[in-house]
């Protein structure tokens, strides 16, 4: 571990080093999703480079949330030790909030970590497996050859090329893996913006320190959670037009707490906060020769708690022995393995939380939803249920 607590990554590679090898899998993006499916596949003793356009140890805009689907696929891949160790606080709970009322429903177990945290532990963990880790490194795809894909990376002024059998790009919501002229991922109309702050040594909630906080407004809401190390993390989803006429992405969250009906977070407003691009998309085209696109890559929807993480590494954990098998011998019939796998998987999921997510738009719908719960709690388990799940120890693989 280093001084900060957080695991030591080794530092990066020469560049010139990483052009100079014959590649397996070039895996681009160190999110959960990436790291996860890297040090899978380089447990299978695959030559795999791992590169993120970020020098690590780095922040990012997210809940943290780790629900019982996404524990499950920890658990399932082997890496639930490492993220253990960070000591994730855990939650059992979810108070929702709305116009000064609330509910406060039970949740399946799950635990709550900040993506500083997690992200620089899986992808310790990648190396540890054998994968080569390069941080701070741009990478853009080019066309196929008969038996590879080749890459460009970069960092500053240098470049080099790299040849992988297989790609993956895990690059996140604004994934700059495209080959020239090819289909981009193009924004949901009307898609609210992403937006986090972490509140270090913040300690707990004033009440219900075990619960996920959800503050509900109709230009948004504000999740809010208690992290490892007594940090507090929130994340918002805002309308565009709001956080301008707030002044700022920590004045509209702290204005829609407020109008939850929840005490005021100290430092909410005035905190560092980090924009995030819209957070509804169509990603570019799933599959292509010799390339996979995983988690956010692959399309994403407005969350609720926690289910973006959940499909990332339940997604790694299904395409880590596929794009094995790619690698060897590739053929068509793995882009179609992929893209049903993903249709079957993770669209309902998506499909649900788009939902909630316009549901969650209408103060009429909002307001009769939580009277519901408040009377019946039992009426939110279902849908609860449907989200965090499956049950412990049931895998995932594409293969």
């Amino acid at each position: 571990m280093s001084a900060g607590g957080l695991p030591r990554v080794p530092e990066p590679p020469p560049l010139s080093s990483l052009g100079a090898a014959d590649w397996d899998v070039l895996v681009v993006g160190a999110g959960p999703a990436g790291a996860v499916a890297a040090a899978l596949i380089a447990g299978a003793r695959l030559r795999v480079l791992l590169v993120d356009r970020t020098p690590f140890p780095r922040a990012k805009v997210c809940g943290g949330c780790l629900n019982r689907r996404a524990v499950a696929a920890l658990r399932n891949t082997g890496c639930w030790p490492c993220v253990a160790a960070l000591e994730p606080a855990p939650y059992t709970s979810l108070r929702v909030g709305f116009r000064g009322k609330e509910a406060v429903l039970p949740a399946p177990e799950g635990a709550v970590v900040t993506r500083e945290a997690l992200d620089t532990a899986l992808a310790a963990w990648a190396v540890e497996a054998g994968a080569v880790f390069a941080h701070g490194v741009r990478a853009e795809v080019h066309a196929p050859s008969r038996d590879c894909r080749e890459a460009a990376l970069g960092r500053g002024a240098e470049r080099v090329a790299v040849r992988a059998r297989i790609i993956i790009d895990a690059g996140g919501l604004m994934s700059s893996l495209e080959a020239k002229g090819g289909a981009r991922s193009a924004v949901t109309a009307g898609s609210r913006v992403g937006a986090g702050v972490i509140l270090r040594d913040h300690g707990s909630l004033d009440s219900a320190p075990n619960a996920i906080h959800m503050a509900v407004a109709e230009r948004g809401y504000v999740g809010l959670a208690r992290a490892e190390a007594g940090h507090l993390n929130a994340a918002a989803a805002l309308d565009p037009a709001y956080i301008k006429a707030r002044g700022g992405l920590g004045p509209a969250a702290a204005a829609i707490v407020n109008a939850a009906g929840f005490s005021a977070v100290a430092g909410l407003e005035e905190g560092s906060w980090t924009g995030a691009p819209a957070l509804t998309r169509r990603g570019g085209p799933l599959t292509g020769p010799r390339l996979f696109r995983l988690g956010d890559a692959a399309g994403y929807v407005e969350p609720f708690t926690g289910e973006g993480m959940a499909w990332a590494l339940e997604a790694a954990e299904a395409l880590a022995p596929l794009a094995a098998k790619a690698a060897a011998r590739w053929d068509a019939g793995h882009e179609a393995r992929w893209r049903a796998w993903h249709r079957r998987r993770i669209r309902p999921h998506q499909r649900l939380c788009r939902l909630i997510a316009l549901a969650l738009r209408s103060p009429t719908c909002t307001s009769a939803a939580l009277r519901a719960v408040t009377v019946c709690p039992a009426l939110a388990a279902p849908i609860l249920a449907y989200i965090n799940g499956p049950s412990p120890g049931e895998t995932h693989a594409a293969a």
